[in-house]
């Protein structure tokens, strides 16, 4: 296969395709975490990668991965430094998965 192409495979649950409230690009990062959580347990993936990676802006990442954490799909952790928050790490919750 061509490095042309970039192969995702997510199993995702109906819930996050029926929710109205979510937006084309908070399904789109929802693939993406889903994708990188599965196969490593978490995802360390940041706003910036995520916004490069589809042409949006880091904005509308931080707040797309907000509402997943609202709508009880994700919960984040952050590690801190000197009071500054320097990662983030990403898990899929137990009760939708």
């Amino acid at each position: 296969m061509s490095d042309e192409y970039l192969t995702i495979f997510a199993i995702m649950p109906k819930e996050i395709y029926k929710t109205k409230e979510l937006s084309p690009e908070d399904k789109l990062i929802a693939e993406r975490l889903v994708y990188l959580c599965k196969k490593e347990g978490f995802s360390w993936v940041t706003n910036k990668a995520l916004a490069d990676m589809y042409g949006i802006k880091e904005d509308t990442v931080s707040k797309s991965i907000k509402k997943l954490e609202v709508y009880g799909y994700i919960i984040c952790r952050y590690m801190w430094k000197s009071g500054i928050k320097s990662k983030r790490i990403v898990y899929l919750t137990d009760d939708i998965w």
